[in-house]
């Protein structure tokens, strides 16, 4: 009995925390008839949006509690899968799950259009997506026509076209659907489910510098997400819903929900830590959570659902919530706390002998890789050439920067900007006019900066690949008019295979 009263009472204290907490949705009351509803977060004014599929009704729900139903979308738009809210909450894009179709609903008018110039792409179903402040829509991973993505996309409003976001490493990403996407800062952060030849399913973890256009793995998350899988989250009773608002930015925090046997939890992932936070959200006292968002203005997690009494599960309320790494409701997971208790003194044991196993093959790799880098790149390294260009029979290219493969595969565009260095290596003329370049890599685009645009990110991708550059835009010497890419055709060999 005094276990049972002391639970109460600190479940009270939990329920009844208004007075330490802003008074935003304490009011809000809004009646649902079932869950066929998708949602959005606006960070400026912490309004909620609901879209009904249903009806096709759009509703905002204020922090003061009010409701306001705003308009109707018309029967004739469809492919309105994924909606998310602009940071300004001036409009709500909505697109479609395998990529392509994007429409913009505009608050201010409650009107709607279709805003892309694309098409139906059906490439990337299951993707993960995320809108950024500056309105573009990014998507990741996903499957499409027999196979799984590993890429980063992203759909700039200035043009109405999807685009391949620079990389010089996708395939460190693995290939797989349904997985996480965030932004803080200049990183995106990517958390996806995978299933090896094994069967055995692993969360790997991913951070993409946009700075430096390369991808590199989070060991420490990926080592915290053991007891977890972030691809079977099980919560059925939620609403459509995206990432790009369930970001503590002050606390380097990036939340989704999962459920356990008998409960619902939000993770938050601390990126600094390499930690994992789980809330326990049914010791909250709140039945069915919907949707959670976090709001900046307030400083707290925002949390729809229900309450625990039948005759309340219709009545979809708010909750706040402020982190506390010791809040009792709160179970931190770290690398370390993922290795079973039992498995501690096999693990050191066996450490010693791995050890020693691994030296030796440690030395003999080394031996190996240097007697391959020595047949591969002997000549070219005494000459001071840092690329290699190999060209088989079939005229199949493959490109080595200081010895390291650079993946070209995926991108049609830069396969043929180094045929191009390649021809110009062979010919002899290190120069070549920017027109002749963008009607090869752009034939059937006539947006001129669009074109600039996109040259300019090749060349970043090669020039960072270099350490220098290697290729540069400069006027013509002959005809200032004129614009022309000049390669450093002497840092460049090229080997027939």
């Amino acid at each position: 009995m005094i276990a049972l009263f002391i639970l109460m009472m600190v479940l009270q204290m939990t329920a009844d925390s208004s007075s330490g907490q802003p008074t935003a949705y304490q009011s809000l009351e809004y009646q649902i008839k079932d869950r066929n509803f998708k949602t959005t977060f606006d960070p400026s004014s912490g309004d909620i949006y609901l879209y009904h599929g249903t009806d096709r009704t759009i509703v905002r729900l204020t922090e003061n509690g009010t409701t306001d139903t705003l308009g109707t979308i018309p029967q004739s738009y469809d492919g309105l899968i994924h909606m998310e809210i602009t940071s300004d909450g001036e409009s709500i894009y909505f697109w479609e799950n395998g990529i392509g179709r994007v429409h913009r609903y505009d608050i201010a008018t409650n009107t709607i259009e279709r805003e892309d110039k694309s098409h139906s792409h059906r490439t990337m179903f299951g993707h993960a997506g995320f809108l950024s402040d500056d309105k573009f829509i990014y998507a990741m991973g996903g499957y499409g026509y027999w196979e799984f993505r590993n890429f980063l996309i992203r759909y700039e409003p200035e043009f109405g076209q999807w685009e391949k976001v620079p990389s010089l490493n996708d395939e460190l990403v693995v290939r797989s659907w349904k997985g996480l996407l965030y932004k803080l800062g200049n990183s995106f952060y990517y958390f996806v489910d995978n299933t090896n030849e094994n069967g055995n399913q692993k969360t790997h973890a991913y951070r993409y510098d946009l700075l430096e256009n390369k991808w590199f793995i989070e060991h420490g998350l990926e080592e915290t997400f053991k007891p977890f899988e972030i691809m079977n989250r099980g919560v059925s009773r939620t609403f459509v819903y995206g990432r790009t608002y369930m970001v503590d930015k002050n606390n380097r925090h990036l939340g989704f929900l999962s459920s356990t046997t008998q409960n619902i939890v939000l993770n938050l992932v601390s990126v600094d830590e390499s930690a994992i936070y789980q809330l326990n959200i049914d010791l909250l006292g709140i039945n069915d959570v919907r949707a959670v968002f976090y709001s900046d203005r307030i400083d707290r997690w925002v949390l729809l659902g229900h309450e625990s009494a039948w005759t309340e599960r219709t009545t979809l309320r708010a909750y706040l919530f402020e982190f506390d790494e010791n809040h009792p409701f709160i179970t931190v997971y770290t690398p370390e706390s993922t290795i079973p208790t039992e498995s501690i003194f096999l693990t050191a044991g066996g450490t010693l002998a791995a050890g020693i196993i691994g030296f030796f093959l440690y030395i003999i790799l080394i031996k190996r890789k240097t007697q391959r880098d020595e047949e591969h790149n002997g000549e070219d390294i005494a000459q001071n050439k840092p690329v290699e260009i190999f060209k088989n029979s079939d005229g199949e290219m493959s490109v080595y920067i200081n010895g390291n493969r650079f993946k070209t595969s995926e991108d049609q565009t830069l396969r043929e900007l180094w045929t191009i260095i390649a021809e110009r290596v062979e010919t002899g003329d290190s120069s070549i006019l920017v027109s002749n370049i963008d009607q090869r890599l752009y034939p059937s685009q006539s947006h001129a900066s669009y074109n600039s645009r996109n040259r300019k990110k090749l060349l970043k991708i090669i020039n960072s690949a270099c350490g220098f550059d290697l290729i540069s835009e400069e006027r013509s010497k002959i005809d200032k008019r004129y614009k022309v890419l000049t390669i450093k055709t002497d840092k460049i060999t090229i080997k027939q295979g």
